[in-house]
């Protein structure tokens, strides 16, 4: 599970020749950083935009649960 609050894009790149073997055709790196620790998801960009955007969107003013 991925908690939003704390997490930051830090930018996209392309695989590098070791993870073009592992990952599938078409996918980005996602660079993330959490509490000074740098996370990478590989998917696909349409992925990527649903995901920028939940992470950007932020919890409900007033809520009390993400």
């Amino acid at each position: 599970m991925i908690e939003r609050r704390g997490l930051d894009i830090t930018g996209t790149r392309q695989p590098t020749d070791e993870e073009t073997s592992r990952i599938p055709p078409g996918f980005i790196i996602v660079m993330l950083v959490r509490s000074g620790e740098e996370l990478l998801l590989a998917m696909d960009y349409r992925d990527y935009t649903g995901f920028s955007a939940w992470l950007e969107a932020g919890p409900i003013a007033g809520s009390w649960q993400i």
